[in-house]
């Protein structure tokens, strides 16, 4: 079977990949669940802790890069080889794996963060090194790219500078660097990649605004590293504003909002191309309103906690899952829908698109928020209905990209 690029062999491998390190990753959140929802659980500190670094560098990091090397260079004409590709996921996941079985038998030593670090840095550099500004359309997403990068950049030097201070590659209750790596390299690269892509949505970008989004978040980058650095909070909760006014003016550019395509274009529309886009709409719709629903509570989580009748570590669990699992948990099934087949099998499948795993993700991110903030359905049931409900999401994303990517089209 032909392939559109090499790399696209290491983007299929790696979906599955990451399936597996997400179960794992999903049932220590939802240890960490029955603790935070007064179910108090002993001796399970330490491995609640490693929710974070398997969710960040064991799912996130290899999904992106796995995706990143098949299409991201391929907006500047580049394809990316296989071997290297592979060396460099291989490197993150084995030195993330390493790691992890190493903390979880209270063994702390920084040789397999190295190791994962250099590979995550030879793939932000990589893509850092294919970036051309030559394109006055697309200068601002690929501003952003580059942004999302150099920023990951820094977030790999500051975790090996962490494990050699405090002799543990566990970054605990920082939601600064959280949000480095969430806001700063996450989302920055989701931002660049959407408008890069604009063509699925069927809509024009107004570049011209997107630039002062792009300016507001940089500031906000800029602030979160030095109040990580300085240890001043006070610039990170300025940061928190400027990132609420940054995707602010980035959904109006990129219209997340949007339902309808238009006159001119809905009367060339197929009925495959009328699946494909309410299928990427309705995601990116949901994306949009856990994304403001994210800043705003950070914000209130900095600024005036008092206002809601939540402890403050449950605003910020509202406030960071309503990102990682409302904002870019939609926004990869938007996309892995939409884009990995075409991408790996080079066929716009669409007759296997099913609704069923957002329905389930944003069920469980909506039980979470409401159980955060408004103090009710607290308890172990809650725990296990909302892990229940992500793990069911993911396991029904991946039925259903098996099914796309055996698909017979036309």
């Amino acid at each position: 079977m032909s392939y559109t690029f090499p790399t696209s062999v290491l983007a299929k491998k790696v979906i599955y990949l990451v399936y597996i390190a997400s179960m794992a990753g999903v049932l220590i959140g939802g240890l960490w669940l029955y603790i935070l929802w007064e179910t108090p659980l002993s001796n399970v500190s330490t491995y609640i802790s490693l929710h974070p670094s398997i969710m960040y560098y064991m799912v996130l990091l290899p999904f992106i890069m796995g995706v990143a090397y098949t299409f991201i260079p391929a907006f500047w004409n580049y394809k990316a080889s296989l071997k290297y590709a592979l060396s460099t996921v291989a490197l993150l996941v084995s030195g993330e794996a390493t790691q992890v079985i190493l903390v979880f038998n209270s063994i702390y030593t920084p040789y397999p963060t190295i190791a994962s670090t250099l590979g995550a840095g030879i793939f932000a550099l990589y893509i850092l090194s294919r970036i051309r500004l030559n394109n006055r359309v697309y200068r601002s997403a690929d501003l952003y790219i580059a942004l999302s990068m150099s920023t990951l950049l820094f977030i790999l030097g500051y975790r090996v500078y962490y494990m050699f201070i405090y002799g543990s590659p566990l970054i605990l209750n920082e939601y600064r660097y959280d949000h480095l790596f969430l806001t700063g390299f996450v989302v920055s690269l989701i931002i660049g990649v959407s408008v890069r892509t604009m063509k699925f949505k069927f809509t024009y970008v107004r570049d011209s605004i997107l630039k002062y989004s792009f300016i507001l978040h940089i500031l906000g980058i800029i602030l979160t590293i030095l109040s990580l650095v300085l240890n001043r909070y006070m610039f990170f909760s300025l940061a928190a504003i400027l990132f609420l006014l940054s995707i602010s003016i980035y959904g109006i550019a990129y219209n997340i909002f949007e339902r309808y395509p238009g006159n001119e274009y809905a009367s060339r529309m197929r009925e495959r191309d009328w699946i494909r886009y309410r299928y990427f709409t309705r995601h990116l719709n949901m994306a949009g309103l856990w994304l403001y629903t994210s800043y705003i509570l950070l914000i209130i989580y900095l600024a005036i906690p008092s206002i809601l009748p939540s402890p403050d570590i449950l605003i910020w669990d509202a406030s960071l899952h309503s990102l990682t699992l409302g904002f870019i948990g939609n926004f990869i099934y938007a996309y892995g829908g939409i884009m990995l087949p075409p991408i790996i099998l080079r066929k716009p499948a669409y007759r296997n698109l099913s609704y069923t795993p957002m329905i389930m993700l944003n069920t469980a991110v909506l039980l979470r928020i409401i159980t955060d903030l408004i103090n009710i359905f607290k308890g172990s049931y809650m725990a296990i209905l909302h892990t229940s409900l992500i793990i069911a999401s993911l396991t029904y994303f991946i039925i259903m990209l098996t099914r796309l990517f055996n698909e017979e089209v036309k």
